[in-house]
C-alpha cells in the first residue's frame, strides 16, 4: 500500500546532477496541479521496484533521487500554463461532484506502488543523460545528448516487441510503433524472409 505521503509542490524539486535546457530551471520543481489523480512517493515506488526495504549503505539513494526526478519529468509533460488554465474546470467539476453527489474524476485506486519495468527504464535514462559522452556530436561536454539516451528506450523496445511475438503470437498485434496484445488476433505468419 503506497504510504499516502503527499509533498507540497513546491518541496518537490532536484537540481544538480540533473540539467534542463527551460529557462529558469523549469521542469526541476513538481509543477502545481489543482487535482493530482494518483501520488507514490518515490520511497514507497523504488521499495517496490526493488522487492525489498531500502539501503542507506548501498545504490538505493541514487534510485530515490532519479525516482524523485522521474516524477517531475512526468508531471512536467504537460506545460506550466495548461495547469493553470485547468484549473478553474478542475475546480467547477469538483463543485458539481458535490453539489449532485456524483464522480467525475475518479482517480485508478492504488493498492500498491505500481511495479513494471518502464519505472527503471526511465531511471536507466535519467541516469545515462548524467554522464559524459565518449564522442560524436556533443553540445554539452558534460552530458549525454537527450536523442543519443533514447537509444536505451529503443532497445528496450525491440526487446519487449519480440519477447511479446514469441510469448503471446495469438494476442500480439505489431503496429507501426509497437506490440500490443489484444484478446483475438487473425492468425498470421510473422516471418519477413520469403518461403
Amino acid at each position: 500500500m503506497p504510504c499516502g505521503s503527499v509533498y507540497h509542490h513546491g518541496c518537490q524539486r532536484v537540481g544538480h546532477p540533473f540539467h534542463t535546457r527551460l529557462r529558469d530551471q523549469a521542469g526541476f520543481t513538481y509543477p502545481s496541479i489543482e487535482a493530482v489523480p494518483n501520488y507514490t512517493c518515490e520511497a514507497c515506488t523504488t521499495r517496490a521496484v526493488l522487492g525489498r526495504e531500502l539501503d542507506s549503505g548501498s545504490h538505493d539513494l541514487g534510485l530515490l533521487l532519479l525516482e524523485r526526478m522521474r516524477m517531475i519529468d512526468i508531471a512536467n509533460r504537460w506545460a506550466a500554463n495548461t495547469f493553470a488554465r485547468y484549473k478553474y474546470a478542475i475546480r467547477r467539476i469538483r463543485r458539481f461532484e458535490k453539489k449532485f453527489d456524483v464522480a467525475i474524476l475518479i482517480p485508478t485506486k492504488l493498492l500498491a506502488p505500481a511495479v513494471t519495468p518502464a519505472i527503471p527504464l526511465q531511471w536507466a535514462h535519467q541516469d545515462y543523460t548524467l554522464h559524459a559522452p565518449k564522442a560524436g556530436r556533443v553540445r554539452d561536454a558534460n552530458r549525454v545528448a537527450a536523442n543519443t539516451a533514447r537509444g536505451l528506450r529503443s532497445a528496450v523496445s525491440q526487446f519487449y516487441d519480440l519477447d511479446m511475438q514469441v510469448a503471446h503470437p495469438g494476442k500480439a498485434v505489431s503496429t507501426n510503433r509497437r506490440t500490443l496484445t489484444v484478446n483475438h488476433v487473425t492468425p498470421r505468419v510473422n516471418c519477413h524472409t520469403p518461403l
